[in-house]
């Protein structure tokens, strides 16, 4: 599962005490780094209309991925480097592991 797709999902159940979003990720054994090279256009239109920052920010952590900062900020992606770096974790996968 990409780290994008993870940003989307939610819990469908009743007993889900979050409201269902967002899930947690509370394993990840298996991890495949991403070579996708984006630009910094495209990844204004996956922010703006895919994902929510603070989750995002919140994975790169738990998991020592990237130094994400707490608040997007538009002018970053002048910067090739932080394009990069949210490209990496947005399009890593986990392969195994475990949601809660």
């Amino acid at each position: 599962m990409k780290i994008l797709l993870h940003n989307m999902l939610r819990c469908k159940k009743d007993s889900c005490k979050t409201g269902g979003y967002p899930l947690t990720i509370v394993q990840a054994d298996e991890v495949e780094e991403s070579e996708t090279q984006g630009t910094a256009k495209g990844l204004a239109k996956t922010l703006e209309t895919r994902v929510d920052w603070p989750v995002l920010v919140a994975v790169a952590r738990q998991f020592g991925w990237a130094e994400l900062p707490e608040e997007f900020d538009e002018q970053r992606l002048q910067e090739e480097e932080f394009v990069q770096a949210v490209y990496g974790v947005l399009y890593r996968k986990v392969i195994e592991g475990k949601l809660k």
